[in-house]
Parts: C-alpha cells; sequence; structure tokens
C-alpha cells in the first residue's frame, strides 16, 4: 500500500480519477434500482461461503457487497438527505468509484515495470487509460455499464476485483511472496488471500481473469521447469509445483467453486445437455464489432511497432518483455476458450454483452499498454505526445453519450419517481392498516412484464422494504400492471 502514499502526484491523481468518477455516477448517470432482480438482491441474506442452498451458489462477493452497499447508504446517507433511492445510489456509487479508481491506478505497476519515471507522463497515460475505458465502445455503451445496478454488482464489479488483483500482485513473479505468511507482512499476506477468495466466488465470467493470469503464469514455468531439467521430467514437475504451490491451489480451489455453482438452481435452470459450440464461436466473432475500428488499428499498430522495437534490441530487456508478451498472450487465449465454451454451455448470447466482453478485453487492454510503454521506452522524445492523444480522448469524451444503468429506456429522475412511486402506494396502505396491497406498476410488452415482473415482484420488493426499515411490518404485495401509469410517467 505503500505505492499509495509516497507520491503526492499519485495522491493527487487518485481524488481527481475519484471525483471525477463519483460526479459521473451520482449527477450524471445516477445508479438508482428499478427491476425485480435490484429489489431482490439489495437486502439478500447469504452466507459468506458457497453453499447450494442459494440460488447462485458461489456468487459469495456480490451478494454479500451489493447488500452491503445498501445498508451503508441508508446508516450513513439517509439520515442526512432523507431519501431512501437516492442514499442506495450514492453508497453504489462510492464502492463503484473506489474500485474502478485502483483498478485504473493499478497500470501504473505496468510503468513502473518498465521504468518509465516521468509522473507527469505518467499520470496522464493513467488518465488516458481511463478515457480508453469509455470509449472503446461503439454506440453508447462503455466498460462499466452494467444494464442495471444489480447487473453492476454481479458483473462489473467481479470484473474490476479481478483486474485489480492481476495487476497488482500476480503480474509481477517477484510478489509470489506475498502469498506466503510471514511475520512483516501477516496481515497483508490475509487481506490478499481474502481478496482471491472473493474473486474465485464472485462469477464465472470474470474469475478466469484471476485463473489465466495463474494459470499464463504456471505454464511459462512448467516449460521453462522442464526445459531446465529435460532429462527428469519427475524433478521437474516437482520443482515446478514447490515454486508454483499457492497458484496451484488458487486453481483447485477455482475448480471447486465452477463444479459447485454447476449443480446450483441457477445452472439447473438455464443448463441441459446441449452444447452450442458453433453458436458461441459466432456470437464471440460478433461481439467484435461493437468495439470502435479505430481502437482495433490502433491497438494492431502499436502491437506491430512494440515487436520491431523488441527484435531490434540486443539487451536483456528483450527477454523479460518477450516473456510478458508470451503470458499476456497465454492469459488472453484462455480466457477467450474458457468463455466461448462457457457461452456454448449456458448462452451465447452472454458473449456479446459488455458487462461479460470485458473479461477478455482486459487482456486486450494489458497488451496495448505494455507496447505503448515499450514504445515510449524505446522513444523517450514520443513522450510530448501523451498529452496530444489525452487531448485527443478528452475531446471525444464530449461527443458521446452514455447509457443509463437500467432496463427501462428512460431519464434518471423518471426511474427514480417510479420507485418513489411504489414506495408510497405502499407506505399510504400500512398506515391505513392494510397489510396486503396492490401496487400499481408500468405496464411492458412481455409475458412476464419484465423489468417488473408481476408474479413474484410483489414478494421481493415487500420483503426489501420490510428487512431496510421502510416498512414496519411484512406487507404482502400484489402487483398489477397498469397504463395509467405508463401514461403518468411519459412512459412509451
Amino acid at each position: 500500500m505503500n505505492i499509495f502514499l509516497k507520491n503526492k502526484n499519485q495522491l493527487i491523481l487518485i481524488v481527481v480519477i475519484f471525483i471525477s468518477l463519483i460526479l459521473f455516477f451520482t449527477i450524471w448517470h445516477p445508479l438508482y434500482i428499478y427491476d425485480t432482480d435490484d429489489w431482490t438482491y439489495i437486502s439478500i441474506q447469504r452466507q459468506f461461503y458457497p453453499t447450494l442452498k442459494q440460488y447462485n451458489p458461489t456468487k459469495v462477493l456480490p451478494e454479500t457487497l451489493y447488500p452491503f452497499a445498501t445498508k451503508l447508504g441508508l446508516i450513513l446517507f439517509y439520515p442526512i438527505i432523507n431519501d431512501f433511492i437516492a442514499s442506495m445510489a450514492i453508497a453504489y456509487a462510492l464502492v463503484l468509484s473506489i474500485l474502478i479508481t485502483f483498478y485504473v491506478f493499478s497500470y501504473m505497476n505496468i510503468l513502473k515495470f518498465l521504468e518509465l519515471k516521468d509522473k507527469f507522463s505518467n499520470s496522464l497515460i493513467i488518465l488516458t487509460i481511463l478515457l480508453l475505458h469509455f470509449l472503446i465502445f461503439k454506440e453508447n455503451e462503455y466498460w462499466f455499464y452494467g444494464g442495471s445496478v444489480n447487473l453492476i454488482f454481479n458483473y462489473t464489479i467481479p470484473m474490476l476485483l479481478n483486474a485489480l488483483i492481476v495487476n497488482s500482485v500476480f503480474l509481477s513473479d517477484t510478489n509470489e511472496s506475498l502469498l506466503i505468511p510471514s511475520k512483516k507482512r501477516f496481515i497483508l499476506t490475509i487481506c490478499i488471500w481474502l481478496l482471491v477468495y472473493l474473486c474465485i466466488n464472485s462469477n464465472m465470467w470474470h474469475s478466469i481473469i484471476l485463473i489465466s493470469c495463474i494459470g499464463g503464469k504456471c505454464l511459462i514455468s512448467l516449460y521453462l521447469t522442464l526445459k531446465e531439467l529435460k532429462d527428469s521430467a519427475i524433478r521437474g514437475l516437482c520443482k515446478f509445483g514447490c515454486a508454483n504451490k499457492c497458484k496451484i491451489l488458487i486453481i483447485v480451489c477455482w475448480l471447486l467453486t465452477i463444479g459447485i455453482e454447476s449443480q446450483g438452481s441457477r445452472a439447473k435452470a438455464v443448463g441441459d445437455h446441449t452444447f452450442f459450440l458453433m453458436e458461441s464461436i459466432i456470437s464471440f466473432i460478433n461481439s467484435l464489432q461493437k468495439i470502435q475500428t479505430w481502437f482495433w488499428l490502433c491497438s494492431l499498430c502499436i502491437f506491430l511497432l512494440s515487436m520491431f522495437i523488441l527484435y531490434g534490441n540486443k539487451n536483456d530487456i528483450r527477454i523479460i518483455i518477450k516473456n510478458v508478451f508470451y503470458f499476456e498472450f497465454i492469459s488472453l487465449s484462455i480466457t477467450i476458450i474458457y468463455m466461448i465454451l462457457l457461452g456454448a454451455k449456458v448462452n451465447p448470447s452472454y458473449l456479446q454483452a459488455v458487462n461479460t466482453m470485458i473479461s477478455w478485453l482486459f487482456w486486450i487492454i494489458l497488451i496495448d499498454v505494455t507496447s505503448f510503454c515499450i514504445i515510449i521506452w524505446q522513444y523517450r522524445q514520443l513522450v510530448y505526445t501523451i498529452p496530444i492523444i489525452f487531448l485527443c480522448m478528452l475531446i471525444g469524451l464530449f461527443f458521446k453519450t452514455f447509457k443509463d444503468n437500467y432496463m427501462e429506456n428512460c431519464p434518471p429522475n423518471i426511474i427514480k419517481a417510479l420507485d418513489e412511486n411504489i414506495i408510497n402506494q405502499v407506505k399510504n396502505e400500512e398506515k391505513r392498516g392494510n397489510n396486503k396491497v396492490y401496487v400499481k406498476v408500468p405496464k411492458y410488452n412481455n409475458e412476464s412484464n419484465w423489468p417488473i415482473v408481476i408474479s413474484y415482484g410483489g414478494d421481493r420488493i415487500s420483503m426489501s422494504l420490510y428487512r431496510l426499515g421502510v416498512t414496519k411490518s411484512y406487507i404482502r404485495i400484489n402487483l398489477i400492471a397498469d397504463e395509467t401509469i405508463n401514461k403518468e410517467f411519459g412512459l412509451e
């Protein structure tokens, strides 16, 4: 953690990133709950370990952090602003902004590894990486777009934590010792293992980031060890096992987690014996079209130029960086193959969702950052192009609009008003002494009335309102899809 305390410029950078994100997620694109899943998981109660008793057996991270953030908002902000929905939204923005800030800042490790020591340039590179996350996708989607608050906690946040741990701990081989407890860093090691545990038990689409990183490291280590001890494969395997025992343990734990998740209620509900491999491959290929063409062209150019620099260089740094590239491409390949196979089993359409694409895109960004740093390392005068690149991206940001994180395509103020309308209907009936309430909600053109499901949505809303102290007792809510609500709030 000393990396965040040693330099005043870095602290200023963290504050600038954090404040910018807080403003984005509270003022411009607030994170209001709305759909039935949001109402379900803001107050869900589950164990802090994998269990088949849960619908999602191993989603420990999202299903503990989401209700924790909800309670945090109600404890810290509700007494001040007296606004139930806004209090939770501020807490969600706070949690998301903190994770994004540390995730983006973790790329500083790569800059330090390649000995880029200009503080101002490094700060601009970090800010440019942040802007890239908002500009990489076509239309009005961006890296941190989830689709709903629930999906942000279930997909975006697991990705951020996995990528943060990779960049901070597992990117460097010298940090392997951090996994082994000692008197000097016992608390740090425990914290790292706790974060690893949460990464593994976060989301099957994003835990692969950590596992592909560790798997890539292990494959390279195994190859080098067997090459060194080619006369004795058994000795080579033993040496490899001793050197990578912590990584192997993490992989084994992850495989156990996958096994538990496959036996859960959700897996049995969505999965059967079909395997749509070709459809999954096609879906992955189609997902590439969601990314800006200029990004692919720039990525290709800087990668080729970095390769030209490496093969024209005869010093030790060439060997080190070549190994970094091998590791990144192996990890990228593992991630893509795994995601295609998972999509074939679960649903190929998942591969085209932004909140799942970011798993393999993380490795593309990492390769791009590494390539760009190599170019700057070789041609130091190109450091003066960094402010120009940053300015171009900043201008591009002002010409792009972004989706709000709601299933319903309408402004945030309308979403908040719809939430408050539901709550007010329930509270008014409770004041009259009724323990059974008929609540009118917008009517949608689908059988279940998603995003406000008529059949079970009332029970979910009622339970959350009771658990969070909005109602004094459990009120039985029956939802009624009514077009008058659509007209009242100007819904299409």
